[in-house]
């Protein structure tokens, strides 16, 4: 009966409405649109065909909607024709326009309601004329002395100068009991400290907007926020202009819902997302710390502020559309993506979650949600993604994780290693993929030291079945965002089993080659030893003190045995020399001792010929050379001569002058101490005397017969 109605009525009319400039259009009473005209759709900016499977719901701001509801509500009661002003609409390209619409509903001889016919008027270009005739005091006087708000003015040491007529029904007081008075006499006493730096503050150009207490002529308190600017003349600040919003009822349902859900509140200050409350037009009531630090305001800048005002177009329209769902349905959404701007101008990802707030009637009075900044999380994203070529191309396992250890990338490598599709690994926890135990005992704590810092990298075998007969080389990398916060770990696993066989390999050939060279260090000794029988034993005794100072000075177990085998052999140069002097048992004459100070040189060209792996010729050439130039055979100093020919160079002294010669008996080891102690940094490294001294006087170090 109802569209049979309506549809007669619009065939009546519709030559003449389709003739007409103005939008006109009729609605049935659920709000779908049962006909328009072109007006109606050029000032949607949608099509005729997008429009015939909408309602008002689907371009009419949610705040629009409440108000619009009582006022058709009480239209039916008195029948009359009603008018609508500010009437907010989204368009198609997701612009805000404003709108006044004329009209009345549409009923049969019986008095039952079938619809509502109107036209609409953009308004849209008058609200924009208004706000811009604002800054113009003399010529738009009319529009200050009618908005709620006060607007003020006062000179440069803050006598008021000018004050809006909305000041009586907003503080009590008339414009005469204002004017001419310092704006601090009416400031509440506690919030005066500070006011008049503010004002100078705000002389100097600062605008941002701030909330304070104001005392009322009948003795109350309001809060007030005000936003003010300089007035110039000549390039001097003569005073400032601004304007005063009361926004007690805000401050004060802010401090009952703290009293309230004092516990709730506090653990809201607590998290990292954001929480906030708005109202239906999208105006900030109540948000946490989180919420101010994510957005860059300040809680006094935030108040009252519409959340269209801090997004980009796009953004501003998805979150129109997901209020205006949750408004109809009253349904919560989960988080959607949506960009915001910073007061500093940075450009924010974020991800935005809301549902309906209600009153103690079950009427809507606004919405909550929960905000957090991703902003590094895509951008993570979107580098791991930009390299994703180089990274599906290295056969070694590839993953990315975040904070609660769950894969957020993984390449091709590491998915075909465990037989897995990527949607199968991603976002699944390292526990489930490898198990608890593995995780526990042989990853999280990798995983923790990296986000600490620590780039980590060794070689393991797995225990999985799959690969027990492999052996890996992992690096786990700190992943840092731009600001050089460590967000991600990336694990890079190279499979290294073919090299470490061949390394094991090479080993046992090293092994056995080292074998045969020390026998052959050995055969060289004793043969020594048999044409020198005083000096038996001297190049072992050097050997192990050599081999000890190294072990405390954490040389690795090859650089031992390459200085322990040097050591061996530190003497085979005087395999050359005559015998008579070797043996004399009288001091040596300087030609004697020249000939001596020939054998580090001859060791050297008899050594150098061996083609030995290691540069044993060039420490047993460089054991007689000193820290101060004063050795032989060739007056090296300091690091020119090689730290194994320094430290045999300390064992060398220690044991000769502890042990018979020809030409003297043996000298006690504290004697070669103080010798060494005396001479310490100036002929020998001062680092392998300490060692060597320890040895003997803490360590109970002995040199054997």
């Amino acid at each position: 009966m109802t569209n049979t109605f309506l549809n007669e009525n619009i065939i009546k009319y519709k030559s003449i409405v389709e003739s007409i400039e103005e939008a006109y259009f009729v609605i049935d009473l659920p709000g779908h649109l049962r006909f328009f005209n072109d007006g109606f759709s050029d000032l949607l900016g949608y099509t005729r065909s997008e429009l015939n499977s909408m309602t008002i719901q689907d371009f009419t701001t949610a705040e629009t909607l409440y108000r619009v509801s009582e006022i058709y509500r009480s239209t039916k009661q008195t029948k009359k024709e009603v008018t609508i002003s500010g009437y907010e609409i989204i368009r198609k390209d997701g612009s805000f326009q404003t709108l006044e619409i004329t009209g009345s509903f549409i009923g049969d001889t019986s008095g039952r309601y079938h619809g509502f016919h109107g036209v609409a008027k953009d308004e849209t270009k008058q609200w924009g004329l208004k706000r811009a005739l604002e800054d113009s005091e003399e010529r738009y006087r009319h529009l200050i002395e009618n908005i709620n708000e006060v607007v003020y003015q006062t000179d440069n040491q803050g006598i008021v100068t000018y004050v809006s007529p909305s000041v009586e029904w907003t503080g009590g007081y008339t414009q005469a009991e204002i004017i001419g008075r310092p704006f601090t006499d009416f400031v509440y006493e506690e919030d005066l400290n500070g006011r008049m730096d503010r004002f100078r503050e705000i002389l100097h150009g600062v605008e941002d907007a701030t909330i304070y207490r104001v005392r009322t002529k009948d003795g109350e308190n309001k809060w007030v926020r005000t936003a003010a600017r300089p007035i110039h003349e000549n390039g001097y600040a003569v005073g400032i202009r601004g304007v005063l919003t009361d926004v007690t009822d805000i401050v004060e349902t802010k401090e009952k819902l703290r009293q309230s859900e004092h516990k709730y509140r506090s653990i809201l200050e607590d998290i990292e997302e954001g929480y906030f409350e708005v109202d239906l037009a999208g105006n900030f009531l109540f948000f946490n710390d989180s919420t101010c630090k994510i957005l860059g305001y300040t809680s006094d800048e935030l108040v009252g502020i519409n959340n269209r005002e801090i997004m980009v177009p796009e953004s501003a329209k998805k979150t129109f559309q997901m209020f205006n769902e949750i408004f109809r349905t009253g349904n919560p959404r989960g988080f959607i993506d949506f960009e915001f701007i910073k007061k500093n101008g940075a450009s924010v990802i974020g991800e935005l979650s809301a549902s309906l707030m209600t009153n103690d009637k079950g009427e809507p009075i606004g919405f909550r949600g929960v905000v957090r900044d991703v902003t590094e999380r895509r951008l993570t994203e979107r580098a791991w993604k930009q390299s994703n070529f180089i990274v599906n191309a290295s056969r070694d396992w590839m993953t990315l994780i975040n904070r609660n250890y769950e894969y957020m990338a993984a390449n091709d490598a590491f998915c075909r290693a465990h037989g897995k599709a990527r949607d199968e690994i991603i976002g699944r926890t390292v526990a489930e993929l490898w198990g608890e135990k593995t995780f526990y005992q042989s990853i999280k704590n990798n995983i923790d030291r990296c986000f600490a810092g620590e780039e980590i990298n060794y070689k393991t075998s797995f225990d999985e079945e799959s690969f027990k007969s492999q052996h890996f080389e992992v690096t786990y990398y700190p992943f840092r965002n731009e600001k050089g916060v460590i967000e991600h770990v990336v694990v890079a696993s190279h499979d290294m089993t073919k090299r470490m066989r061949a390394e094991n390999s090479m080993q046992e050939s090293l092994s056995e080659l080292e074998g045969a060279l020390e026998k052959t260090v050995n055969c060289l000794v004793s043969a020594f030893e048999m044409r020198d029988p005083y000096t038996a034993g001297h190049q072992r005794r050097v050997a192990e003190l050599a081999r000890a100072i190294a072990q405390a000075m954490d040389f690795t177990e090859d650089e031992i045995q390459v200085l322990h085998l040097a050591s061996l052999v530190h003497d085979i140069g005087k395999i050359h020399l005559p015998i008579e002097i070797l043996s004399k048992p009288t001091p040596l004459t300087v030609t004697e001792f020249g000939i001596i100070k020939m054998h580090s040189q001859v060791g050297y060209e008899i050594l150098k010929k061996a083609d030995f792996p290691w540069p044993i010729d060039t420490i047993v050439l460089q054991h007689h050379e000193r820290l101060n130039g004063q050795g032989y055979p060739r007056g090296l100093k300091k690091d020119d001569i090689v730290i194994e020919a320094q430290i045999i160079a300390v064992a060398d002294v220690v044991e000769a002058m502890s042990s018979h010669r020809p030409y003297r008996p043996a000298l006690s080891i504290d004697i070669a101490i103080e010798e060494i102690l005396a001479n310490k940094g100036i002929l020998y490294n001062a680092e392998v005397v300490d060692i060597c001294v320890d040895l003997f006087r803490n360590k109970n170090f002995e040199l054997r017969s």
